[in-house]
């Protein structure tokens, strides 16, 4: 087992980041999400307006995902892959020996810009019903 000079301190400085910014995504994705109030119109708005507000909810939660729990994940995996690469040898190195793991990393990436996209549209079309709705309730 080789051992980490110089790089040990820096890998250990993104894995603590990384950890610090999982613990703030926590927080600030879970902040207001469980309110034992009610608002005080809560009684007066009405099932379309109630929905709209519940829809732009998800769509504000979806796109803080990316920052607050998607970018500490990336950065421990850009970590891990960096120890990786610094512990392999000349003759065999991150490429051919990790090349497996890379790809999979890249296709979890992938695929998961792929169910946001159809998160993203499944909210559009929730949006354009509601649309619809109000515009024949209005006829």
């Amino acid at each position: 087992m080789r051992e980490f000079s110089s790089l040990g301190q820096v890998l250990h400085a993104l894995f603590a980041s990384a950890l610090v910014w999982s613990l703030a995504g926590l927080y600030f994705l879970n902040r207001g999400m469980r309110s034992t109030e009610f608002p005080a119109d809560a009684g007066l708005s009405t099932g379309l307006e109630f929905c709209r507000e519940e829809i732009d909810r998800r769509r504000n939660l979806m796109r803080q995902v990316v920052l607050w729990s998607l970018g500490p994940i990336l950065l421990a995996l850009a970590a891990f892959i960096l120890g990786l690469a610094a512990i392999g040898t000349k003759d065999r190195g991150l490429i051919p020996n990790g090349l497996p793991f890379l790809a999979l990393v890249v296709a979890w990436i992938f695929g998961y810009f792929v169910m946001r996209e159809r998160e993203f549209r499944e909210l559009k079309h929730e949006i354009d019903e509601l649309n619809d709705l109000e515009r024949d309730n209005r006829r």
